[in-house]
């Protein structure tokens, strides 16, 4: 099944609200297996849905696996847009996939990126970012304190 799916199966199986990212981050964690890619998207093994049991992990699954967008990410970091995509520039910050806006009807490829909420609070945690400094840094028109990481490495 796809994630969809998937996530309507476990909500109704479970008794318990879970998301289709619940179902993507299941995946990324193991406990779902991927079968096979249908135009991009994984189709999960239904013999892994049938094994999940634990409404509260799949649950906390959804929480760390919910997908945020670069303004609500911001938000979570207290910083601005900008200073996201630096961090996302930098490799601090990586997206789990990208997808297409309501603006962006005529273009091929998806260009908006969608983050995780596990690795924004990973991110959060690390010891390297003093966040009080760069909370006091962050002014409206001002440079970004993480303008001058430098550019990752292409993966």
């Amino acid at each position: 099944m796809g994630a969809s799916r998937a996530a309507e199966y476990l909500t109704d199986r479970l008794g318990a609200d879970i998301t289709a990212d619940a179902v993507a981050e299941m995946g990324r964690q193991g406990v779902l297996r991927t079968v096979v890619l249908y135009k991009g998207h994984p189709v999960y093994d239904g013999r892994d849905l049938e094994a999940v049991t634990d409404p509260a992990a799949a649950r906390e699954a959804g929480r760390v696996g919910r997908q945020l967008m670069r303004a609500e990410v911001a938000e979570q970091l207290g910083v601005r847009e900008v200073d996201v995509r630096h961090l996302d520039r930098a490799g601090y910050l990586t997206p789990v996939r990208h997808v297409r806006s309501s603006w962006q009807r005529r273009r091929e490829e998806p260009r908006v990126p969608l983050y995780r909420l596990g690795d924004v609070l990973a991110l959060q945690d690390r010891d390297d970012i003093d966040w009080k400094a760069v909370h006091s840094a962050v002014k409206p028109g001002g440079r970004s304190p993480f303008a001058g990481l430098p550019t990752a490495a292409p993966a």
